[in-house]
């Protein structure tokens, strides 16, 4: 479904049925401005699923997000609270940014990753298991891999490697005859 470009990020994280409330904000990073969605969720919802959820809705319009910070809205603390998250993003900005992938096979391995979790993207440091995979999910790309790049990983180096960025490192050691240690 695409939304029209007049309606930015944020107003389609206020609409997901599991946000609370959603705000904008800038901050700095290695001298660029980067775009961080803090929000506020009555239940857990990955950072990497409510990107993937903007950017499938706004089909490329609109004003685009680089990161998303979730924050779980507690009987502590009430919606529109931000104070407490508006300093954690400024300490941890890199953390929540997307990071595309960077070579061959990191772009290579993203597009194998999206295509068995039905996402439109997968960022270099986004985690298999937020995006939603599971056992079968892992299964099935644990099968492509063995297919496309005759490497043989286990479901538990999988979840250890835990990023993009991770599995392209061990697909690297295993093509190469090196085992982690």
């Amino acid at each position: 479904m695409s939304i029209s470009g007049a309606v930015d990020a944020i107003e389609v994280l206020r609409r997901h049925p599991d946000v609370v409330d959603a705000i904008l904000v800038d901050v700095e990073i290695h001298g660029r401005t980067a775009s961080i969605a803090a929000v506020h969720v009555s239940d857990y919802c990955s950072p990497q699923l409510l990107r993937e959820h903007v950017h499938e809705s706004l089909d490329g319009t609109g004003k685009a997000i680089d990161g998303v910070w979730v924050a779980e809205v507690t009987d502590r603390r009430a919606p529109g609270d931000w104070e407490a998250d508006l300093r954690a993003i400024h300490e941890h900005a890199e953390e929540v940014i997307f990071v595309a992938p960077l070579g061959p096979l990191e772009v290579q391995l993203a597009a194998l990753c999206a295509e068995v979790l039905g996402l439109s993207r997968v960022g270099a440091t986004d985690d298999f298991m937020d995006l939603g995979g599971d056992s079968l999910s892992a299964a099935r790309l644990l099968a492509a891999l063995q297919d496309r790049w005759a490497v043989t990983i286990d479901v538990f180096e999988l979840l250890e490697a835990s990023t993009l960025r991770g599995l392209a490192q061990l697909v690297r050691e295993r093509e190469a005859g090196t085992e982690r240690g």
